[in-house]
């Protein structure tokens, strides 16, 4: 897949641990993409990495800014691959991207991956 103007792309997994806890096919997307920045900074990728924190999955995933700690409807095994410029979460779900709207917390299943 191809990223649209990033402005800023890394490709070293540095993360490792919760490399390792991913499903196959985000493995294979990370370990061509992992934490992109893009449109404009309309749309940041989060990544297996420890630096920079702002794009590292695991504090929002697993860490003290876990969503499923701040939304309800959110669960733990939900991954938090993205967020765009409004705030608006893209959670991997079972196979499927879930968007999250972090205004009203409400979920919408975009059908896609």
């Amino acid at each position: 897949m191809k990223i649209p103007d990033p402005i800023f792309e890394n490709t070293d997994i540095t993360d490792r641990e919760i490399f390792s806890l991913m499903p196959a096919e985000l493995k294979e997307f990370y370990l061509n993409h992992n934490g992109i920045v893009a449109l404009k900074g309309g749309i940041q990728f989060r990544g297996c990495l420890k630096d920079p924190e702002h794009l590292s999955i695991r504090k929002i995933w697993k860490g003290e800014a876990k969503l499923y700690g701040i939304y309800s409807n959110v669960l733990e095994e939900d991954i938090p691959i993205a967020q765009d410029a409004f705030g608006d979460q893209f959670l991997y779900r079972n196979g499927s991207i879930i968007k999250l709207y972090g205004e009203t917390g409400d979920l919408e299943d975009l059908n896609l991956f």
